[in-house]
């Protein structure tokens, strides 16, 4: 009896393989707890690099608008500026035919 109480293993022992094998399955855990987070990690980068790459395409297409429209603007300027010299021209021409026909008619 002596040699198979020998042979068991100690309390101590127990203990010990037993926390050892606690400590596998939380290693184990936090191991998956890990590569899930990864993983979501890298859906997010993903995600987070297709709206960039949106936003980037959205940002040239708005500077090509803003571009279109300075455009457009300085053609509208200076239509209004040609407009507006045509005005004055015609009310010259007005002034100077109305002057002209009261003249002809005095005469």
């Amino acid at each position: 009896t002596a040699n198979r109480l020998a042979a068991q293993p100690k309390p101590k022992e127990i203990t010990m393989a037993s926390g050892g094998s606690r400590e596998i399955e939380v290693a184990r855990q936090r191991l998956a707890a890990a590569k899930n987070h990864a993983s979501l990690a890298a859906k997010t980068w993903e995600s987070a690099e297709e709206t960039k790459q949106s936003a980037r395409t959205m940002m040239e297409t708005a500077k090509k608008m803003m571009e279109t429209a300075n455009n457009m603007m300085e053609t509208a300027t200076k239509t209004s500026e040609a407009a507006q010299s045509q005005i004055q021209c015609s009310r010259n021409e007005m002034e100077a035919a109305a002057a002209f026909l009261k003249e002809a008619e005095q005469r």
